[in-house]
């Protein structure tokens, strides 16, 4: 099943004045379905600028890391690259979105992109789900030629695992999740993606026209601009009466 991302795109210059035009929009997508999504929602001659206003996606604890001023080609590279992984991919790239750990990048389309080229400087240990369950993986994971005993008892029976789960815990700086224990193990992490448009791979370009995207501080005058002229309205009290 192909993994796909979908973004509420929204005419900017609309939404200003008051209406909310836009439309759901599934990538990956051609060039040319998105030209026909901006001829739907009315980006053109006189509205040039749109922004996104929304996320879904399959994978759980993806849209999460996604911001509202993500580059439109980059989402584009994001879904292609998901479409690339492999079923048991997927699933790690989904536990480790859902743990609490820190990322190695801070979370955004970007960040998504290189995490998926990046999954082996991440562990996860399905069906471990606290310390005393790591400890015990931890304890049976050592490679020892013969197990020593006490009257005829495994040393491994006097050892408190979920001590030695909690530690190990602490130190790896993991967190245990339903999909089991995640951490990172500090492998070699590499860039794949500078976050540049120039260097996304061309199969995952829009080819044509691509709008002007608000970015973070013209979101924020556009939001104050908003409460304002809500403001001017909420004091007018009723009609205005005729002398």
């Amino acid at each position: 099943m192909e993994h796909t991302i979908e973004a509420y795109i929204t005419n900017l210059g609309k939404y200003t004045e008051g209406e909310l035009i836009g439309e759901w929009v599934e990538f990956p997508i051609s060039s040319e379905q998105f030209q026909d999504v901006l001829k739907r929602i009315g980006i053109g001659q006189e509205y040039e600028e749109i922004f996104i206003t929304d996320y879904d996606a399959e994978i759980r604890g993806l849209t999460r890391a996604l911001g509202e001023h993500e580059n439109i080609e980059g989402l584009n590279y994001l879904a292609y690259r998901l479409a690339e992984l492999e079923p048991d991919e997927l699933s790690k790239m989904e536990a480790i979105l859902r743990a609490e750990i820190d990322l190695r990048e801070p979370e955004s389309v970007k960040g998504l992109i290189n995490l998926s080229y990046n999954l082996d400087c991440y562990e996860v240990l399905p069906g471990v789900q606290n310390e005393a369950d790591y400890g015990e993986y931890l304890v049976e994971s050592m490679e020892l030629p013969e197990v020593p005993k006490i009257n005829g008892v495994s040393i491994f029976s006097y050892l408190d695992t979920e001590e030695i789960g909690k530690d190990a815990a602490i130190n790896e700086i993991g967190e245990f999740t339903n999909a089991g224990y995640v951490y990172d193990n500090q492998g070699k992490y590499t860039e794949k993606w500078n976050g540049r448009t120039d260097s996304i791979p061309d199969e995952c370009k829009l080819n044509g026209k691509i709008p002007k995207q608000i970015s973070k501080q013209e979101e924020q005058l556009l939001d104050q601009a908003m409460k304002e002229m809500q403001l001017d309205m909420s004091m007018v009290k009723g009609p205005v009466m005729e002398p």
